[in-house]
């Protein structure tokens, strides 16, 4: 004997009518972002056609379902949101999941973005919004209900399209415009510091390299010694700075978010995988927003200025 859940039914029938209406299947991504692969500095590689996008892993926690397929849902000015190609089924009921992204564009193939919903703490603080299948309708018609929380400054992640990192450098800030020797700390001792190292803003003002030969200490995470500014955010007189590691073998982050300070010529910085977090300052190592220390923190002693 089959049983059936009418009120399960009745949801999913409801569901399939709203998702498949003209409104909700008109929207676009932004004509850039089409027919390509891009690596976001948090999730890796996505790939974008038209309407859809893959490779934005979510895990929600309380239906133990993990989201890899995303839709376009709206698209305003500067925002974007995108909506779950399947959906969250907890107590036999639908529920569905948004991404609310402000999108800047930097260059043709670069851009940085601001993920304007609220953490989900059950979700290791993903930023996501959720809403019933019975309410669908209502939820998407007004965008603050996807679009909940302003994030930090700080809190920028980076779209690059793959293979083009060589044409969206960008100028480095001011701040790192310098030629200098360095400490490096990485929560539990200090190292170099021998006033030879060398960290190299003036020779190609959009590219940082180190010389590991007086301290071996990664900066940035890149063995080679190179990295690209991407993008540039200042807040008061902080600085954000997202790099780019040219390693053509990576073992570690490709995407790494420097906050600087300045004192007189010198600079304060810390380090942070990925992204900058929400929290992040520049004399102390950068914590998550589940609480894990993850980076480094720095004093840049300025031999010259450029």
């Amino acid at each position: 004997m089959i049983t059936i859940n009418f009120l399960k039914l009745t949801c999913f029938v409801y569901l399939l009518e709203q998702l498949f209406s003209p409104s909700v299947l008109a929207c676009t991504w932004p004509t850039a972002l089409q027919d390509g692969v891009w690596l976001d500095s948090d999730k890796g590689s996505l790939t974008f056609n038209a309407t859809h996008m893959s490779g934005w892993r979510l895990k929600t926690v309380v239906s133990s379902i993990v989201i890899t397929e995303w839709v376009c849902q709206n698209n305003t000015g500067d925002f974007l949101i995108a909506r779950a190609s399947n959906n969250i089924d907890p107590y036999n009921s639908f529920f569905i999941a948004f991404l609310c992204l402000k999108m800047i564009q930097v260059s043709n193939y670069s851009f940085y973005y601001y993920q304007n919903s609220a953490e989900q703490v059950s979700s290791n603080y993903e930023r996501f919004e959720v809403t019933s299948s019975m309410n669908f309708t209502s939820f998407i018609t007004n965008l603050s209900n996807m679009c909940t929380e302003t994030p930090a400054t700080s809190e920028f992640h980076m779209l690059l399209k793959q293979g083009y990192q060589n044409e969206s450098k960008v100028y480095c800030p001011d701040a790192f415009l310098g030629m200098f020797s360095y400490t490096f700390n990485n929560g539990s001792a200090t190292a170099c510091g021998n006033h030879n190292e060398l960290w190299d803003v003036c020779s190609d003002r959009k590219v940082m390299t180190f010389n590991y030969k007086a301290c071996t200490q990664l900066i940035a995470y890149s063995e080679l010694g190179t990295v690209y500014c991407l993008n540039n955010v200042t807040s008061g007189t902080n600085y954000y700075t997202a790099v780019y590691n040219t390693d053509t073998t990576l073992n570690s982050y490709r995407f790494t978010c420097l906050m600087g300070s300045l004192s007189g010529n010198d600079v304060f910085v810390s380090q942070s995988p990925n992204s900058c977090t929400k929290t992040q300052n520049t004399t102390s190592v950068p914590v998550t927003a589940n609480g894990t220390s993850l980076g480094a923190f720095m004093y840049l002693r300025a031999y010259n200025t450029c």
